[in-house]
């Protein structure tokens, strides 16, 4: 019979390591970043693209954040989130301001919040999975095409 504290001690000691292992200078385990801001008709909002990636190449995590313009992700409002991304989504804005975001393939997708109410702006989000199989996405600007 094994002891019952064998298993918390197990954990606590792969913990210890990982915890170990992320402090060692320069090892970044996951990488977080900010790879696109999309301003909003009337100028005021930003929807704002953020990867998190365990490595540099592979399938990849976003979050889709609208934050009054010039404003750090962390202060804004998640309205998306797409795991296992292989390509960057797709952000546009309408004259109305209602934000798009369109994917290709991913493991898990999630509309977080399909209104959101910003800097007294309200801003209505959709979610389409589709990856140049449209005209519409054919025709979004430059700013947003995927590196």
């Amino acid at each position: 019979m094994r002891s019952p504290i064998a298993l918390p001690m197990a954990l606590g000691a792969l913990m210890t390591l990982v915890s170990a292992v992320a402090l060692v200078p320069g090892c970044d385990l996951v990488k977080r970043e900010e790879v696109r801001r999309v301003d909003a008709p009337g100028g005021k909002l930003q929807a704002v693209l953020v990867r998190t990636a365990i490595a540099d190449s592979g399938p990849s995590d976003y979050d889709v954040i609208v934050v009054e313009k010039g404003r750090r992700p962390w202060l804004g409002t998640e309205v998306v989130f797409l795991a296992g991304a292989r390509r960057q989504p797709l952000l546009e804005w309408n004259a109305e301001g209602h934000l798009r975001v369109a994917h290709g393939a991913v493991t898990r997708r999630e509309l977080e919040r399909a209104e959101v109410e910003i800097a007294e702006q309200t801003v209505y989000v959709s979610l389409i999975r589709q990856w140049r199989a449209s005209p519409s996405a054919e025709a979004l600007p430059a700013s947003t095409e995927p590196e």
